[in-house]
C-alpha cells in the first residue's frame, strides 16, 4: 500500500493540472464577477469599476461588479473566501479593507494571507496630511510644534475608524509624541466638508479626495506620505522629504481570487489583469482619479501586501489603536 501512495499523489498532481489547464483553456464561458467591499461612488469602488470595464473586454465577457458592504470589507472577503475557486468570482479590494481590518479586527471571517490569491496590483493612490487655511502653519514640522504647545487641542478627521486614513494620523502622532484628536466619519467627503468649514484643524485623507479644495484654498497641503512626490500636488513634498524616514502610507488597489483556483487560471487572470493595468487607456483613466504607481503581479504583490501588513502593525501595535 505504502509504495502506491506516492505513485497516487503524482498521478492526481497530474489530474488537477490537467483539470486546471482545461478550465484556462475554455475559461471564460460566462460573465465574472467582481466582488467589493466598499459602497459604490468611493475610491475603490471607482478603481473597481475601471479595472472591470477593461478586464472585461480583454476577457470578452461582461466583468459585473457587485458591492458588498459591511463589517469594513469583512463581508465581502467572507463572501470570496467561500465562493468557487473556478475565476468566476473576484475580489477587487484596497487596503483598507484586505489589511487594515486584518490587523485592528479579531476573529475575521477571513484572512488576508491564507485565504486569497493576490493575482496583480493594478496601482496605488497617494495621501495627503492638510490644514484648514485658518491653522497658522504652512509646514508639517509647524503643525508638529503647534500640536506639541497645545496638547490634545488640534483634531483631525479621517474617512473612519480602522481605515489606512486613520492610522497614518495615528502614525504622525506615535513617531512625532504629539497629542491629536482623532474625528472618524462616514466617509472621505464628510471628513473634507468638516476640515474645509473649520470644525476640524486637520484631515489625513487621499489627495484625490481633496485636490479641488486644495486648489481653491479652502485647505493647505503640508505633506504627502507616499515614497515619492504626487503627479498630482507636485510642490508638496512627502514626509521622508521632510525628515520623517519610513514614513511610507499609500493604499493599494488589487484583484484577488478564492484560494484554491488552479494554476493556469491563477496564470492567466494574473497575465490579464496585469495587461489591462499597463493598457496605455487604463492608465489615463486611472490616473484621472489618483491612482498610479507600479503594477504588481502575483509573489510581488503578495510581498508587498505582507510589508505593508507588517508595516501598519507596527504602528497600530505601539500607538495601541483600537477600531471601536
Amino acid at each position: 500500500m505504502n509504495a502506491i501512495k506516492p505513485g497516487i499523489r503524482v498521478f492526481a498532481v497530474a489530474l488537477l493540472f490537467a483539470v486546471g489547464t482545461a478550465l484556462a483553456q475554455t475559461y471564460p464561458s460566462k460573465p465574472v464577477r467582481m466582488i467589493v467591499p466598499f459602497a459604490p461612488g468611493g475610491g475603490t469602488d471607482v478603481a473597481g469599476r475601471i479595472t472591470a470595464h477593461f478586464l472585461g473586454e480583454r476577457l470578452g465577457v461582461s466583468v459585473i461588479v457587485e458591492n458588498r458592504i459591511g463589517g469594513s470589507g469583512a463581508v465581502a472577503l467572507e463572501s470570496v473566501a467561500r465562493a468557487t475557486p473556478d475565476g468566476y468570482t473576484l475580489l477587487f479590494s484596497s487596503a483598507d479593507a484586505m489589511i487594515a481590518g486584518l490587523v485592528l479586527r479579531k476573529n475575521l471571517p477571513a484572512d488576508t494571507l491564507k485565504d486569497f490569491v493576490p493575482l496583480a496590483g493594478v496601482g496605488t493612490t497617494d495621501f495627503v496630511f492638510a490644514v484648514n487655511p485658518k491653522v497658522p502653519v504652512n509646514t508639517i514640522e509647524e503643525l508638529i510644534a503647534l500640536a506639541k504647545s497645545k496638547p490634545g487641542a488640534l483634531r483631525y478627521s479621517s474617512a473612519g475608524m480602522g481605515t489606512t486614513l486613520h492610522i497614518m494620523g495615528e502614525m504622525l502622532k506615535f513617531r512625532t509624541n504629539i497629542d491629536l484628536l482623532h474625528v472618524p466619519y462616514k466617509s472621505g467627503g464628510l471628513a473634507a466638508n468638516d476640515a474645509v468649514a473649520g470644525h476640524v484643524e486637520m484631515i489625513s485623507t487621499g489627495v484625490l479626495v481633496i485636490l479641488k479644495q486644495i486648489e481653491a484654498g479652502q485647505l493647505r497641503a503640508l505633506a504627502v506620505s507616499s515614497d515619492v512626490r504626487s503627479s498630482l500636488l507636485p510642490s508638496v513634498p512627502t514626509m521622508t522629504e521632510r525628515g520623517f524616514q519610513n514614513f511610507i502610507a499609500m493604499s493599494w488597489f488589487g484583484v484577488f481570487s478564492p484560494q484554491g483556483l488552479p494554476e493556469p487560471l491563477v496564470r492567466k487572470l494574473s497575465e490579464d489583469v496585469a495587461a489591462v493595468a499597463a493598457s496605455p487607456e487604463f492608465r489615463q483613466r486611472a490616473a484621472a482619479v489618483g491612482i498610479g504607481g507600479r503594477i504588481l503581479v502575483r509573489e510581488e504583490f503578495g510581498r508587498y501586501i505582507a510589508s505593508d501588513l507588517a508595516r501598519w502593525h507596527e504602528v497600530i501595535e505601539g500607538a495601541k489603536i483600537k477600531a471601536d
